[in-house]
């Protein structure tokens, strides 16, 4: 399935999501910072790189995503298909834990990324710090993306488990075989529907 998350650009936080980072740099706790990701960093090759095959959770997990607690975490994984699609960093994703399921079933399709990345305090009018390349640790399923709703499983995607017919029969031959076509994985296969 194809989705987006993680946008270049201006993007606001909590400084408490900084801890002592924002805290040292004179800002109060519950002071809004705005950090600015240029394209350069979001969308370096080593970045992107980064992203492959990180796991999936449903929201962010209050660590790390790591081989002691993976299996709990994890409902499924970004594949290898990484790259930019505009502003957004695009994935391609599989989800394949009933709890990822469930989740996207029920409607929550927006994504927000897990990483981590340098900051540099900046003097600038429209942004407080600079972000860097970002290393990927996992892609949340969440209710509300930072990046806003266009950071987002495709539209579709909980629509297509498994194999759903693509038309009406049709009739073909003499026999007069009942044809119909489903998706078995991400092809387009004709089979009689008996």
């Amino acid at each position: 399935t194809q989705a987006r998350a993680v946008r270049s650009g201006i993007q606001e936080y909590m400084a408490f999501e900084f801890g002592d980072l924002a805290i040292a740099d004179g800002f109060d706790r519950d002071d809004i910072i705005r950090i600015y990701r240029p394209p350069e960093s979001v969308f370096s090759k080593d970045s992107l790189k980064s992203a492959v095959h990180i796991p999936i959770t449903v929201e962010h997990p209050a660590e790390m995503v790591g081989s002691e607690n993976y299996a709990d975490l994890a409902v499924g994984e970004v594949s290898t298909d990484v790259m930019r699609d505009g502003e957004f960093v695009a994935f391609s994703i599989m989800v394949k834990d009933k709890r990822g399921i469930d989740a996207i079933d029920a409607g929550k399709v927006e994504l927000s990324a897990g990483y981590t990345a340098e900051l540099v305090r900046v003097n600038h009018s429209d942004y407080e710090y600079v972000m860097g390349k970002p290393h990927y640790n996992h892609l949340a399923i969440v209710d509300q993306a930072r990046a806003g709703q266009e950071a987002r499983i495709g539209d579709n995607a909980h629509k297509q488990w498994g194999a759903a017919p693509l038309s009406k029969p049709e009739q073909k031959g003499t026999d007069m075989v009942d044809i119909v076509k489903v998706m078995i994985g991400d092809k387009a296969v004709s089979v009689a529907a008996t």
